[in-house]
Formats: C-alpha cells, sequence, structure tokens
C-alpha cells in the first residue's frame, strides 16, 4: 500500500526514509514513480572480487546510479542535486544491524540546506518481514504486507552548519517525524 502520493513534490527534492531492508530503494522507486540517485554504503562496493560485491553492484546499478560514500560523497551528492537529480538518503544509514550506528546522520540536513532544496520524509513498515537482512532469507508471501507513507517536504531551520548540536537535533527530529508518519 502507498499513502501520501499527492504529497510527492513536482520540482526537486531530497528523499530521506527509515530503511529496514535492502528492498527499501526500490520500494521508494515504485511508490514515487521517479528516478533516485542513492547514496549508498562505500563497504557494499569493495572487495570487487567477491561475488556478494558484484552482486550488490548490479542490484544498485538496476535501481539507478549510486553515490557511494566516503570521503567525497557529500561533494558527489551536492553535484548530483545541483544537475537537478533527485538523491535519496537514509539517515539511520546501513541497514545491516552490525553497521548501524547510534546516531541519525546529519547529511540530508545539510545538503538541503546547502543547495535550498526540500525534504520529503518517507516511512516503509514491512519491508523486513518481505527480505530481512543480513539473512538474506527472502519470503514473498509478505508482499501485500509492505507499506509506503510519504509525508509532506518541507525545508529545515537554517542553522550555523559548524553547529553539530543543532545539526543533529534537526536530524534527530527529522527521523522522528519519517517514524510518526
Amino acid at each position: 500500500m502507498i499513502a501520501g502520493q499527492e504529497n510527492i513534490p513536482k520540482n526537486q527534492f531530497i528523499l530521506t526514509s527509515n530503511h529496514e531492508s535492502p528492498l527499501d530503494p526500490i520500494l521508494l522507486m515504485l511508490a514515487l514513480k521517479k528516478p533516485v540517485r542513492f547514496s549508498a554504503a562505500g563497504h557494499l562496493f569493495r572487495p570487487w572480487w567477491k561475488p556478494k560485491t558484484w552482486w550488490y553492484w548490479l542490484t544498485l546499478k538496476l535501481i539507478g546510479r549510486t553515490i557511494p560514500t566516503g570521503d567525497k560523497s557529500m561533494a558527489k551528492i551536492l553535484q548530483t542535486l545541483q544537475k537537478g537529480k533527485i538523491v535519496g538518503i537514509f539517515p539511520e544509514g546501513d541497514v545491516h544491524p552490525a553497521l548501524k550506528q547510534n546516531r541519525i546522520h546529519t547529511g540530508a540536513i545539510i545538503l538541503s540546506q546547502l543547495a535550498q532544496i526540500p525534504i520529503l520524509p518517507v516511512h516503509i513498515t514491512g519491508s523486513a518481514k518481505f527480505w530481512a537482512f543480513p539473512a538474506w532469507k527472502i519470503q514473498p508471501w509478505h508482499i501485500g504486507k509492505i507499506q509506503v507513507k510519504i509525508g509532506k517536504s518541507f525545508l529545515p531551520a537554517k542553522v550555523d552548519l559548524a553547529d553539530k548540536l543543532a545539526l543533529q537535533t534537526i536530524a534527530d527530529n527529522l527521523m522522528k517525524s519519517i517514524l510518526a508518519l
């Protein structure tokens, strides 16, 4: 089920969503009916000789051009936004439970301020029941239980980008609003 498609901006935006399954980027693109360039964890692209890395690379290429996280990822994402593309960011970070951090990332807030592009919050539920990670266990009979709820886009409050505490507070509030949808 998809709710809130009327909230999808006609113009450019930064897509933000919770992240519970590797299926999430595909679900988001289907719900929005727009191509999205996702920021993807840099570790998915190395080491290149392992079959699992090839699988990630192929999957990520199929759903759209991705921007691996790393030293220059913010600059690359900003360039992508300046070209008029939609960028998807998961503020929680990685979907893998062992790699999740205890904080919400502030990148979407920073990029929104730098590019003056609104953020579109989206909440996905049920995708982990379809494809639990890292078990690699796909259960197709759960497809009907997946829900995508699209909120209203907004420009976050302006703050000094050097004020880490203020950025973190806004990012935490963004994640709370996503989960409340």
